[in-house]
């Protein structure tokens, strides 16, 4: 638990740190940036027995480890060919489970850091990350982790009007989680669509023929039925939806001023709002389908509790809203430490490196 807290705290402190000008060096952001992501890096790949799905894992390392990686089109159709090849890849090179962890999560954290780019304090969105997409996420569910870090990096490359760069991370991702192919969604915004339109209808038709010649169709009715048929709910599905709530909403409601204040991306933001609040409501229901899909928006997060604080010139406004971000993900932490139900799988936080100093 002590781990944990400790990298929140220090996150807080750079938060402020940088927001006070007259001690912040801007020089200094690149070098303390990259010391975080090795951090995160250390943190989330060499970790030892940490995660709701770590035996799971295991399981089927040791079974591509023994059995070799099975490249019939049924296993590619079937399972997350990506995540199979990455442990295949790591049984030859003895680096065991945790040659796994450390690639995928340098793939998401790559994805994190060059989306955290495209925000003016990146300090307060590693802040909001650092509770759900880094301690959960990242060290729990590592298939999906790796596909989000793919899904942030096309993100910037729509933001930075490189559509066919975004399709490509996309492709990458599916290949770890099925579940990514919501994020085609994307392609439809506003800007991308108005500028290119055409290459658009095209990525989007090679896409559904893809899938058709490939049989992926009978993808979409296992997760229908895995996810959306089956009684299974996810446990804080709701908390989690809310915090994706509250920003998007913001971003919509205050569309206007948001518009003039950051007009180069303001319509986008508003589209992916519009996507994240109709995605939230079956997570509000507690279905994990819902949940499993509302990870991909997270970036919303991001960028409405960073704009909320920057809408406005109001000196209060800033400090309070700045207040109600740290606060409150703070709060989501230790709640989620203390009181979630599966709490016991993430705590005491382990490292193999800690564990080798034991021995």
């Amino acid at each position: 638990m002590f781990a944990y807290v400790f990298v929140y705290f220090l996150l807080v402190f750079f938060v402020f740190w940088s927001l006070s000008s007259d001690k912040y060096n801007i020089k200094y952001d690149n070098i303390f940036m990259r010391v975080f992501f090795i951090l995160f890096l250390v943190m989330v790949g060499l970790r030892h027995e940490v995660g709701g799905d770590w035996y799971s894992y295991l399981l089927r390392f040791d079974q591509i480890k023994n059995w070799g990686l099975d490249l019939s089109l049924e296993n590619i159709i079937a399972k997350d060919i990506g995540y199979d090849f990455i442990n295949w890849l790591s049984a030859k090179a003895g680096l065991g489970i945790y040659g796994v962890n450390t690639f995928c999560a340098l793939i998401f954290l790559i994805g994190l850091f060059t989306f955290l780019g495209t925000v003016k304090n990146k300090y307060l969105g590693l802040l909001i990350a650092y509770p759900y997409l880094i301690m959960v996420v990242s060290m729990g569910y590592t298939r999906q982790a790796t596909a989000l870090g793919f899904v942030l990096l096309a993100y910037t490359a729509l933001l930075k009007e490189k559509p066919v760069h975004a399709f490509v991370y996309i492709l990458f991702a599916f290949l770890f989680h099925k579940t990514s192919m919501i994020c085609l969604l994307l392609f439809l915004n506003p800007n991308t669509i108005r500028k290119n339109y055409r290459l658009v209808f095209t990525i989007l038709l090679c896409t559904i023929v893809i899938f058709f010649l490939l049989g992926l169709q009978t993808v979409i009715s296992s997760f229908f039925t895995y996810y959306v048929l089956s009684p299974m709910s996810s446990e804080g599905g709701r908390p989690r939806a809310i915090l994706v709530l509250i920003p998007a909403v913001f971003i919509v409601l205050f569309n206007r001023v948001l518009k003039n204040k950051f007009p180069q991306d303001y319509r986008f933001w508003l589209y992916v709002s519009l996507i994240a609040i109709m995605i939230s409501v079956f997570s509000l229901l507690n279905l994990t389908f819902g949940d499993r899909l509302l990870l991909y928006f997270y970036p919303v997060q991001i960028i409405g509790f960073e704009r909320m604080i920057e809408a406005f010139d109001d000196i209060v406004w800033k400090g309070f809203s700045l207040l109600y971000v740290v606060n409150g993900f703070g709060v989501v932490m230790l709640t989620w430490i203390l009181f979630a139900s599966h709490r016991e799988y993430w705590l005491p936080y382990s490292n193999i490196l800690l564990t080798m100093f034991d021995q």
